[in-house]
Protein backbone atom coordinates (compact mmCIF):
# COMPACT_ATOMS: atom_id res chain seq x y z
CA UNK A 1 0.00 0.00 0.00
CA UNK A 2 1.55 3.38 -0.98
CA UNK A 3 2.38 5.86 1.76
CA UNK A 4 0.51 9.11 1.06
CA UNK A 5 3.36 11.32 2.26
CA UNK A 6 6.30 9.61 0.55
CA UNK A 7 4.82 7.43 -2.17
CA UNK A 8 6.79 4.45 -0.82
CA UNK A 9 5.07 1.07 -0.94
CA UNK A 10 5.12 -1.20 2.08
CA UNK A 11 3.77 -4.74 2.59
CA UNK A 12 0.59 -5.10 4.53
CA UNK A 13 -0.82 -8.07 6.39
CA UNK A 14 -1.65 -9.54 9.77
CA UNK A 15 1.05 -11.33 11.70
CA UNK A 16 0.35 -13.56 14.70
CA UNK A 17 2.94 -14.05 17.41
CA UNK A 18 1.72 -17.10 19.32
CA UNK A 19 1.96 -16.66 23.07
CA UNK A 20 0.99 -20.10 24.39
CA UNK A 21 2.56 -23.03 26.15
CA UNK A 22 3.43 -26.25 24.31
CA UNK A 23 2.44 -29.63 25.70
CA UNK A 24 5.84 -29.83 27.38
CA UNK A 25 8.02 -32.69 26.12
CA UNK A 26 5.17 -34.18 24.10
CA UNK A 27 6.05 -33.66 20.44
CA UNK A 28 2.87 -35.15 18.96
CA UNK A 29 0.40 -33.38 21.22
CA UNK A 30 2.30 -30.12 20.71
CA UNK A 31 1.97 -30.57 16.94
CA UNK A 32 -1.78 -31.01 17.41
CA UNK A 33 -1.80 -27.76 19.40
CA UNK A 34 0.24 -25.99 16.70
CA UNK A 35 -2.33 -27.11 14.12
CA UNK A 36 -5.22 -25.74 16.23
CA UNK A 37 -3.51 -22.44 17.13
CA UNK A 38 -2.30 -21.86 13.57
CA UNK A 39 -5.82 -22.48 12.29
CA UNK A 40 -7.22 -19.98 14.79
CA UNK A 41 -4.68 -17.35 13.71
CA UNK A 42 -5.35 -18.01 10.01
CA UNK A 43 -9.12 -17.68 10.50
CA UNK A 44 -8.44 -14.29 12.14
CA UNK A 45 -6.58 -13.23 8.99
CA UNK A 46 -2.93 -13.86 9.92
CA UNK A 47 -0.57 -14.38 6.96
CA UNK A 48 2.46 -15.13 9.15
CA UNK A 49 2.18 -17.25 12.30
CA UNK A 50 5.30 -17.25 14.49
CA UNK A 51 6.07 -19.44 17.50
CA UNK A 52 8.87 -18.91 20.07
CA UNK A 53 12.17 -20.72 20.28
CA UNK A 54 12.00 -24.41 21.16
CA UNK A 55 8.19 -24.36 21.22
CA UNK A 56 8.43 -27.87 19.86
CA UNK A 57 8.81 -29.83 22.16
CA UNK A 58 9.26 -27.14 24.85
CA UNK A 59 12.03 -25.00 26.30
CA UNK A 60 14.55 -26.88 28.49
CA UNK A 61 13.99 -24.71 31.54
CA UNK A 62 15.82 -27.17 33.80
CA UNK A 63 19.16 -25.98 32.39
CA UNK A 64 18.56 -22.68 34.19
CA UNK A 65 17.59 -24.10 37.57
CA UNK A 66 19.27 -27.49 38.09
CA UNK A 67 22.81 -28.72 38.56
CA UNK A 68 24.21 -30.31 35.39
CA UNK A 69 24.60 -33.67 37.16
CA UNK A 70 20.80 -33.72 37.70
CA UNK A 71 19.86 -33.01 34.06
CA UNK A 72 20.53 -36.34 32.36
CA UNK A 73 16.95 -37.65 32.39
CA UNK A 74 15.62 -34.29 31.18
CA UNK A 75 18.12 -34.21 28.32
CA UNK A 76 17.16 -37.75 27.28
CA UNK A 77 13.48 -36.73 27.23
CA UNK A 78 14.26 -33.63 25.17
CA UNK A 79 16.36 -35.67 22.74
CA UNK A 80 13.56 -38.23 22.35
CA UNK A 81 11.04 -35.44 21.58
CA UNK A 82 13.30 -33.34 19.32
CA UNK A 83 12.69 -33.40 15.57
CA UNK A 84 14.87 -34.20 12.58
CA UNK A 85 14.93 -31.69 9.74
CA UNK A 86 13.72 -34.14 7.09
CA UNK A 87 11.66 -36.35 9.38
CA UNK A 88 7.91 -36.85 9.76
CA UNK A 89 7.45 -34.10 12.37
CA UNK A 90 9.04 -31.44 10.16
CA UNK A 91 6.85 -32.67 7.30
CA UNK A 92 3.81 -32.29 9.54
CA UNK A 93 4.76 -28.65 10.19
CA UNK A 94 4.83 -28.12 6.42
CA UNK A 95 1.40 -29.73 6.16
CA UNK A 96 0.08 -27.38 8.85
CA UNK A 97 1.40 -24.33 6.96
CA UNK A 98 -0.17 -25.62 3.75
CA UNK A 99 -3.49 -26.57 5.35
CA UNK A 100 -3.93 -23.09 6.81
CA UNK A 101 -2.24 -21.25 3.88
CA UNK A 102 0.15 -19.28 6.12
CA UNK A 103 3.84 -18.61 6.47
CA UNK A 104 4.80 -20.63 9.56
CA UNK A 105 7.83 -19.73 11.66
CA UNK A 106 8.45 -22.46 14.22
CA UNK A 107 11.02 -22.72 16.99
CA UNK A 108 12.09 -26.35 17.45
CA UNK A 109 14.73 -28.41 19.13
CA UNK A 110 16.40 -30.20 16.23
CA UNK A 111 18.36 -33.39 16.61
CA UNK A 112 21.06 -34.30 14.16
CA UNK A 113 20.58 -37.54 12.23
CA UNK A 114 24.38 -37.97 12.05
CA UNK A 115 25.57 -37.06 15.54
CA UNK A 116 24.12 -38.95 18.49
CA UNK A 117 23.26 -36.47 21.21
CA UNK A 118 23.73 -33.17 19.37
CA UNK A 119 20.73 -30.84 19.60
CA UNK A 120 20.19 -27.41 18.05
CA UNK A 121 17.88 -24.52 18.89
CA UNK A 122 16.43 -24.10 15.39
CA UNK A 123 13.96 -21.86 13.57
CA UNK A 124 12.10 -23.40 10.62
CA UNK A 125 10.13 -21.29 8.14
CA UNK A 126 7.52 -22.88 5.87
CA UNK A 127 5.70 -21.11 3.03
CA UNK A 128 1.91 -21.33 2.47
CA UNK A 129 2.46 -24.32 0.16
CA UNK A 130 4.17 -26.16 3.02
CA UNK A 131 7.71 -25.98 1.63
CA UNK A 132 10.59 -25.48 4.05
CA UNK A 133 12.10 -22.18 2.89
CA UNK A 134 14.54 -21.49 5.72
CA UNK A 135 16.37 -23.50 8.37
CA UNK A 136 18.38 -21.48 10.88
CA UNK A 137 20.24 -22.86 13.89
CA UNK A 138 20.84 -20.40 16.73
CA UNK A 139 24.47 -19.36 16.37
CA UNK A 140 25.45 -19.35 20.04
CA UNK A 141 23.28 -20.68 22.83
CA UNK A 142 23.25 -18.32 25.79
CA UNK A 143 24.55 -19.05 29.26
CA UNK A 144 23.07 -22.31 30.64
CA UNK A 145 21.49 -23.17 27.26
CA UNK A 146 24.99 -24.31 26.24
CA UNK A 147 24.42 -27.38 28.41
CA UNK A 148 21.64 -28.38 25.99
CA UNK A 149 22.22 -26.99 22.49
CA UNK A 150 25.22 -27.06 20.18
CA UNK A 151 26.52 -24.08 18.19
CA UNK A 152 24.75 -23.36 14.93
CA UNK A 153 26.21 -21.91 11.77
CA UNK A 154 25.37 -19.04 9.43
CA UNK A 155 23.84 -21.21 6.70
CA UNK A 156 20.25 -20.11 7.39
CA UNK A 157 21.02 -16.59 8.53
CA UNK A 158 18.86 -14.78 6.00
CA UNK A 159 15.55 -13.03 5.53
CA UNK A 160 12.56 -14.58 3.74
CA UNK A 161 10.38 -12.30 1.59
CA UNK A 162 6.68 -12.94 2.18
CA UNK A 163 3.52 -11.26 0.94
CA UNK A 164 3.13 -9.75 4.44
CA UNK A 165 6.70 -8.46 4.79
CA UNK A 166 10.18 -9.74 5.49
CA UNK A 167 10.54 -12.66 7.90
CA UNK A 168 13.82 -13.54 9.53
Amino acid sequence: MPNAATGDTFPRGKIAGVHAAPVHMDRDRTLDKVDALTGEAARAGARIVAYPESFLPGFPLWCLVQRPIDMHAHFQELYANAIELHGPHARRLGQIASKHRVWLSMGVTERSPVSMGTLYNTNLVFDPEGRLVNHHRKLVATWAERLVWGHGDGAGLRVVDTDAGKLG
